[in-house]
């Protein structure tokens, strides 16, 4: 079993058993509102329970010496951690160590994994489907998926960092990236149909967003499996509403120059990244049922979350 999916996939497995015994009312349809309009109706159809029940089963044939190896390597970490906490204390004028004012940091992160490693551990149990990628990029994870048999459409704002399947020497690339359905969009503005997906991807999306916009767009993804990764704020400097964390300031001074950043936000001068506490509340006001954070992180305060939908009203 991969190293980076040992401390996950036992915790991520019971969350899914318990989301699963839920009456999720597939396939029943709701009644109607007094005003005589239809409720929104559930129209994933009954692949998402088979596709989260298949998510369970491969998860759960984890041997019992798997579960053994990875209490071993948690408790290794501890007492790894602790020694050098110790170790750097005993220096002559260290101050204590910065972590310990962090209040709100994540775990330190583990540098033997990558974030397209983590990726493909997490989507590999699931069956393919259709999946969007928002805020796509290069097309990494959008690439990687489709390596799955997954059905892409992988949307940006920006055209330059998407691959070009006739610049590719490497025939099976250049179909690998014409297997994608490119989409150059604004991610807050394109459409997103209610059942259109079995997996929506919000990967280092999310801290690029100001919190209308984090609100408006997780809101009309509620419905879908969500993986989304995001930078998390170690301390709280500002309130925003219910929400709390830190104001990222995108580069570049104007509209113009931040365009042409590819790592600048498609727009907005400010960003908002929230403490984790306050991104998994933000995560389930928008109509999740669940948030089910990684450890450990894959890079300082920056890590991924599997949302579930909430089951039909009705």
């Amino acid at each position: 079993m991969p190293r980076v999916r040992q401390d996950f996939v036992f915790t991520l497995t019971e969350g899914l058993e318990a989301f699963l015994k839920l009456d999720v009312g597939v396939g029943r349809q709701s009644p109607d509102t007094p005003d005589g309009l239809p409720r929104r109706r559930n129209q994933q159809g009954p692949g998402v329970r088979q596709r989260l029940r298949s998510f369970v089963h491969n998860l759960k044939q984890q041997s019992g010496t798997e579960k053994r190896l990875a209490k071993e390597l948690r408790e290794e970490r501890k007492r790894e951690r602790r020694a050098k906490g110790r170790k750097r204390q005993r220096r002559d004028g260290e101050a204590i160590p910065a972590i310990a004012e962090q209040t709100y940091a994540l775990w330190e992160p583990d540098e033997s994994i990558n974030r397209r490693q983590i990726f493909r551990s997490l989507i590999s149990p699931l069956k393919p489907g259709k999946m969007l990628d928002l805020g796509a990029g290069p097309g990494t994870f959008a690439l990687a998926a489709a390596q799955l048999g997954w059905e892409v459409t992988a949307v940006d704002a920006r055209n330059v960092r998407m691959p070009d399947p006739e610049a590719e020497k490497d025939r099976n690339r250049a179909e690998l990236i014409r297997s994608v359905r490119w989409v150059e969009a604004d991610v807050r503005e394109f459409p997103i149909r209610s059942g259109e997906y079995d997996l929506i991807c919000i990967l280092g999306l999310m801290h690029h967003l100001t919190v209308d916009n984090q609100v408006e767009l997780l809101g009309r993804c509620s419905d879908t499996l969500t993986l989304l990764d995001a930078r998390i704020a170690r301390k709280i400097e500002v309130t925003e509403g219910p929400y709390v964390g830190r104001y990222h300031h995108e580069p570049g001074e104007t509209r113009e120059e931040r365009d042409q950043v590819v790592t600048s936000s498609w727009g907005n001068e400010l960003s908002f990244h929230h403490t984790e506490e306050s991104l998994m509340r933000l995560v389930r006001d928008c109509g999740y049922s669940r948030v089910m954070p990684m450890r450990p992180p894959h890079d300082p305060n920056y890590t991924f979350y599997l949302c579930l939908p909430s089951p039909p009203s009705g």
